[in-house]
């Protein structure tokens, strides 16, 4: 359920990203086009990278223990790796 609602999430904030940037090509507003190509779809991309592998890692270590361990590290900024 929980990875139903960040897949919803990061769709939603990806398509309002995509539909600034359409409005800016379609004005020819090339410099804000530029902007939130570079900007925020970059962002996104790097964000959707992170939260899959957190997923994925999430689905490794399964209940338990290992979920513990999984929130520990995201609470003290801790690298969580794949």
């Amino acid at each position: 359920m929980f990875t139903l609602f960040i897949r919803c999430y990061i769709e939603n904030k990806r398509g309002k990203i995509n539909y600034v940037a359409k409005v800016a090509t379609r004005n020819n507003d090339v410099q804000l086009a530029d902007f939130v190509e570079s900007e925020y779809l970059q962002e996104q991309v790097e964000s959707i990278k992170k939260i899959s592998e957190y997923v994925a890692q999430l689905r490794r270590v399964g209940k338990g223990h290992g979920v513990w361990h999984f929130d520990q590290m995201l609470l003290h900024d801790e690298e969580v790796l794949a």
